[in-house]
């Protein structure tokens, strides 16, 4: 009975086994299976997280840069802001005044002329004459004619004149001898906003 009840403890055994390894194999391994999926998928859910949170980031900037671009370039920026010509008038004459100053010029005179009332987008002109050295010039025409509100600069006209002296005359630009100055006259258009019909 020894032989007998040893191999049914060696069959108990090996039955066991095999039910564990079953259980293993069929249980134990599908479970620890998903867990590797899940922890997959949560280390790409967490790429993915840092990636939106990048790119949250970004788009607030680059929403703040594209509402300042619009701003700055919608069609309302191109017109002078003022209600009436002779404040439009006013405000390009100091703006000119600042530019010439900024670039060690001269606004030597300035006028406002008169514009066409019944028009649908009236046009506010002013004739300027400074006094300016060439480099000068060159960065207030840019700056003119590239910043906002739009203006256009018309009929200017130069003269040159070589200085024969070391002096600063009547508040106007340091010049020292052979020094070329320009005496320029333009006119500077803008326009108003159109009056919105109701």
């Amino acid at each position: 009975m020894k032989k007998g009840s040893f191999l049914s403890r060696l069959a108990a055994a090996l039955l066991l086994a095999l039910c564990v390894t079953l259980v293993a194999l069929f249980v134990v391994e599908p479970i620890r299976a998903e867990h590797r999926r899940y922890d997959a998928l949560i280390a790409d859910a967490l790429l993915q997280r840092d990636r939106f949170s990048a790119n949250l980031r970004d788009r607030k900037r680059l929403e703040a840069e594209l509402a300042s671009l619009k701003k700055s370039q919608s069609s309302e920026a191109i017109y002078l802001p003022e209600a009436n010509q002779s404040l439009a008038g006013a405000a390009l004459i100091g703006r000119l005044a600042r530019l010439i100053n900024q670039e060690g010029g001269t606004l030597v005179s300035s006028q406002i002329l008169g514009g066409q009332e019944k028009a649908a987008i009236q046009p506010v002109t002013v004739r300027a004459h400074m006094r300016v050295s060439i480099d000068a010039l060159a960065v207030i025409l840019h700056q003119l004619e590239t910043g906002y509100p739009a203006v256009f600069v018309d009929d200017v006209r130069i003269n040159a004149r070589t200085v024969r002296r070391t002096s600063r005359s009547r508040g106007g630009p340091a010049a020292r001898a052979g020094d070329v100055l320009l005496d320029v006259t333009y006119t500077v258009t803008g326009y108003l906003r159109p009056a919105v019909s109701q």
